[in-house]
This record gives C-alpha cells, sequence and structure tokens, in this order.
C-alpha cells in the first residue's frame, strides 16, 4: 500500500534533512540518553540496565513524535551510539546472555556485564580455554 503524500509530507516538515522517520527516531534517542541516564541512575548513584534504560526514553518519545520505538531498534540505536562513542555507556551493564562452565569446580557462572566484572580466575586452574559461541 502506498504511502499517503500527507502523511510523508508531514514526517518531511517535521525533520526536512533526515533520510526518513529512523533516522529523526534515532536523533531523538540519543538526545534524550543524557536525561534518562540521569533518571535511571539516580544521578550517576547507581548502575542501570539496558532494558531500564528503554523504559525511560520510551515515554519520551511517544510523546515527542508520536511514535512507538521497538526494543530491537532501542537497543541497535544504543549500539551503535556505543560505537560511536568507543566505549560503553556511563553506569549502564547487560543482563547475562550466557554461561561459563568451570570444569575444575563444576561451577555454572552466567555471562553478563556485572558477574564478568565480579569474576576471577584461579590461580593454575586453566592452561586452555574452549569457548562454545552457541548453547543447545
Amino acid at each position: 500500500m502506498p504511502r499517503s503524500p500527507i502523511r510523508h509530507a508531514k514526517r518531511k516538515t517535521a525533520n526536512p534533512n533526515s533520510n526518513g522517520p529512523k533516522t529523526y527516531q534515532n536523533a531523538a534517542i540519543v538526545a534524550y540518553l543524557p536525561a534518562a541516564i540521569a533518571k535511571v541512575s539516580g544521578g550517576g548513584r547507581y548502575r542501570y540496565s539496558l532494558r531500564r534504560l528503554y523504559y525511560a526514553v520510551r515515554p519520551h518519545i511517544k510523546a515527542v513524535l508520536g511514535v512507538e520505538i521497538s526494543w530491537k531498534y532501542f537497543c541497535g540505536v544504543i549500539t551503535d551510539h556505543e560505537a560511536g562513542l568507543g566505549h560503553d555507556l556511563p553506569g549502564i551493564y547487560r543482563d547475562d546472555r550466557g554461561t561459563l562452565y568451570h570444569p575444575h569446580t563444576g561451577e555454572l557462572i552466567p555471562l553478563g556485564t556485572r558477574s564478568v566484572e565480579a569474576y576471577r580466575r584461579r590461580k593454575w586452574t586453566f592452561n586452555k580455554v574452549l569457548y562454545v559461541e552457541k548453547e543447545g
């Protein structure tokens, strides 16, 4: 179904320099990040997850642009923004996304930002590491 010319004109009027609505959403998300980070981190006192940041940004984007941003799109914008910065956003942590099996102790160690930061390798336990990309 073709786009309505009126709808198309409104989008171009809202941001005449954009290549489409996604570019404008990206810029709006990045522009609101400092305020959202301050909100979810208690002014920098606490760490925050990507999901909490999403829930802080989502209502603002809905109010300003009138569109609902998806979780997948938001994650992509944040990943691209962090790549441009060359580091993670200050205070952010990622949820656990895998497991490290420690064969000598039988431990299953979840792999997320906080658990990886807290992990301390035991002396003289490893001389090789096997990395498997996919679980299952």
